[in-house]
């Protein structure tokens, strides 16, 4: 798997910060459930749709969104492999989630997102 490198700009900012809400939404909302050290996401007939490690999922929200974007770390951020494997599990469920549910308020920032992961992190 190659790494994954994010630019900062005002749409790679907007997907990212989208995809967060996206799984924040997904397992604290009803859809999903957190226990033991782990939040998934599950399908309406309550089996699990993906599954994340807490402490993994946090660590790369807070080297995205605040060590990244926030805190103006340098213009580009390299994922190593791990975080890029986890970064790519965040946006197909993500995409996955919000296709099938169609959850969120703003349909601009929706569409964006779905047009942005169709580009550039869709998981063939």
């Amino acid at each position: 798997m190659s790494h994954i490198k994010l630019y900062r700009d005002k749409e790679i900012a907007s997907y990212l910060i989208t995809m967060f809400t996206i799984i924040n939404e997904a397992t604290h909302k009803g859809e999903g459930e957190i226990e033991q050290g782990k939040e998934r996401i599950l399908q309406n007939d309550g089996t699990v749709l993906f599954e994340f490690d807490t402490r993994d999922l946090k660590s790369l929200k807070i080297r995205i969104l605040v060590d990244f974007l926030e805190n103006a770390s340098g213009s580009v951020l390299k994922l190593d492999e791990e975080e890029s494997s986890l970064f790519l599990k965040c946006s197909h469920a993500a995409y996955v989630f919000e296709t099938e549910r169609n959850k969120l308020w703003d349909s601009g920032l929706r569409d964006a997102f779905l047009q942005y992961h169709e580009q550039k992190f869709k998981i063939d």
